[in-house]
């Protein structure tokens, strides 16, 4: 394990854009962060190797070419895997401006980034904060080089309508070809990495539901497709359903059909 760091002082005057160290990592299978209230944004760029990476209840994987984004005030643990440890290079920074322009480029739920080749930016900002002992120069030098890897991010990501779209149809996707209607919706957002409230936001925007609401159609759909063809009772039809017990189950059935699950099986079997 070698890492290569610049470090900046901790006792510097207040400034929107804040380094507090930056560098290259050369990991082995003890690599391992951990943070419980991140008081910086950790922004790294993978060069070969392979880890897992948790943004509070959030987790993926980052291989070479991968970039991550650990944000501020949020849960970060980060790890190298043993056979395949990763080469990459990283800044950790903090400051007004760094929140204002994650915010204004939209990139706030943004942690994962892929197919991004922008390691001489990477390279660029490096250079910068060890081209003059002048911390505050230095800083200013890489703030610049900062906003041209947000733009680059948000030009990538999710600011073109398109992404947003493609995001909210492979959760619709998910909810559709669900066979387990038990399972907990936070495990439909796996491989999508983003926060629940964005996928919400995006899915609403798109179809003019929320994913919880279309959820409980698709199931509302199956329960009366079990109650039409199968002699499961009432109980086991909420369970399979992922309803806390029958009783909220058929208060809800009855809400939204119109009679009782039982009355509903009673009516077809005519």
């Amino acid at each position: 394990m070698y890492e290569n760091i610049t470090r900046f002082p901790t006792a510097q005057r207040k400034s929107p854009f804040r380094i507090q160290m930056c560098g290259v990592s050369y990991c082995d299978g003890t690599y391992l962060v951990r943070r419980s209230h991140s008081r910086i944004y950790c922004i790294e760029y993978i060069l070969s190797g392979k880890g897992t990476v948790h943004v509070d209840d959030i987790t993926f994987t980052a291989q070479a070419g991968d970039i991550y984004i650990l944000p501020a005030r949020r849960k970060h643990k980060y790890y190298s895997n043993a056979k395949a440890p990763w080469i990459k290079i990283w800044f950790n920074i903090r400051g007004e401006l760094v929140d204002q322009l994650f915010a204004c480029y939209g990139l706030e739920n943004i942690y994962h980034i892929t197919g991004l080749p922008i390691y001489p930016l990477f390279r660029e900002f490096l250079d910068s904060a060890k081209a003059t002992e002048d911390v505050y120069a230095a800083q200013d030098a890489c703030a610049l080089v900062f906003l041209k890897i947000i733009q680059a991010l948000a030009t990538h990501v999710h600011l073109e309508p398109v992404q947003n779209a493609n995001l909210a149809h492979r959760l619709k996707e998910k909810i559709d070809n669900l066979t387990d209607f038990a399972t907990n919706f936070d495990a439909l957002l796996t491989d999508l990495y983003c926060t629940k409230s964005h996928a919400i936001r995006v899915f609403k925007k798109a179809f003019g539901i929320t994913p919880y609401n279309y959820l409980l159609q698709r199931k509302l759909a199956h329960a009366k497709m079990l109650l039409e063809n199968s002699a499961m009772s009432i109980r086991d039809i909420s369970l399979a359903l992922g309803f806390r017990d029958s009783h909220y189950f058929s208060n809800f059935f009855k809400k939204e059909i119109g009679v009782s699950p039982l009355q509903y099986r009673r009516g077809q079997n005519k």
